[in-house]
């Protein structure tokens, strides 16, 4: 597997490279291509744990071996019954 780079223009990806070992890899979490969002590149988000709860984090591949990071949060309520649904469907 290829080392991917993290770059984003805010201190996000400097909070996520923290705890990014606590979701990635091996850690199950749904993810989902966001078509809404995607008309000038493709974006994508996952809902996943860390440590500390359940967060979403939305990105987009520059290229194989680059991923800019748009955003990473805390998972609204709405969020985590979404995956916690995925996780009682598929697991």
């Amino acid at each position: 597997m290829r080392e991917r780079t993290f770059r984003t223009a805010t201190n996000t990806a400097s909070a996520l490279n923290k705890r990014r070992s606590s979701f990635f890899p091996g850690a199950e979490y749904l993810e989902v291509f966001d078509e809404e969002h995607s008309e000038q590149e493709d974006r994508f988000f996952a809902v996943g744990p860390i440590r500390n709860g359940v967060v979403v984090i939305v990105w987009t591949e520059r290229d194989e071996d680059t991923v800019r990071i748009i955003s990473a949060r805390w998972a609204t309520a709405h969020e985590r019954n979404l995956f916690e649904s995925y996780l009682d469907k598929y697991l």
